[in-house]
């Protein structure tokens, strides 16, 4: 919704402050957008999960993966003829040729994912929507130009020149990413290289039936009931002979209640 706002613009006042509500915020292209920002996560997403799985849980993941593509393909389009009838601004770089380079690989590399989905390539299929990703942010940056957030009525827009920072501070933030990103580039390479390939389930894998580890001390209630700790139990009574007979019988919370109290006679595990 904020790239939505953004993009359409927000009202600002003479000294570049926000001047507009809440609930204008609320408008049909930012809401719009954010579905669409949904649909456009989801879809690669599914993808990844597709890559990285098997089984039944991998066909999920591609089912997924095709229907959330074409949620983002309805929504995109829908979004871009709303913005060429009401926001017509973010148009006026289609004039140079250059700037339809962008609007075309976004649309091969959106259509190629749907082919290579199915037809079960799920690594080529998220490189080539991950393309589609950086061609829709190509496009957004170049309908902006060179406004950052565009003004609303007679207020003044914020752009690169007027929002920028020092020179100073530029230069000193360009040499902290020039030895920062080859760093994170590099960290990024080693872990998905170190951690390639499918998730397989075997004997090393972690199942919720294991038995707890031996450690020093009592056992949660619930992991010693065979229970892991973050299961919620049923509501209602529970059979006796399934929990343990050192468990104490603690009543039920009441409604309304200050403080904790219980039904008396239930079974709760912790």
């Amino acid at each position: 919704m904020a790239v939505g706002n953004i993009l359409r613009g927000l009202p600002l006042d003479a000294e570049q402050e926000f001047a507009g509500t809440f609930l204008g915020l609320l408008n049909p292209f930012a809401l719009l957008v954010g579905l669409l920002s949904v649909a456009m996560f989801l879809t690669p997403g599914a993808a990844w999960l597709d890559l990285k799985t098997e089984g039944p849980v991998r066909e999920r993941a591609r089912a997924w993966a095709k229907s959330s593509w074409l949620a983002f393909a309805v929504l995109w389009l829908v979004a871009t003829l709303y913005s060429r009838i009401a926001i017509p601004r973010l148009w006026q770089a289609c004039a140079q040729p250059l700037a339809w380079v962008a609007p075309v690989l976004f649309v091969i590399a959106a259509a190629e994912f749907r082919v290579l989905v199915g037809g079960k390539r799920p690594g080529l299929a998220f490189a080539h929507f991950s393309v589609a990703i950086a061609m829709l942010l190509a496009i957004m940056g170049q309908g902006l130009y060179p406004d950052l957030v565009p003004a609303l009525g007679a207020g003044e827009s914020l752009t690169v020149m007027n929002a920028s920072s020092t020179p100073l501070t530029l230069r000193v933030m360009l040499a902290i990413a020039l030895i920062g990103m080859p760093l994170i580039i590099g960290y990024t390479i080693f872990i998905y290289r170190r951690f390639k390939g499918p998730v397989k389930l075997d004997e090393h894998s972690y199942w919720p039936d294991v038995q707890p580890r031996q450690r020093r001390g009592p056992l949660h209630p619930k992991r010693a009931a065979g229970l892991p700790a973050g299961r919620r139990l049923p509501v209602g009574r529970i059979n006796p002979s399934d929990t343990p007979p050192w468990l104490p019988i603690i009543p039920w919370p009441q409604r309304g209640s200050p403080s904790v109290s219980f039904r008396e006679g239930s079974r709760v595990n912790g």
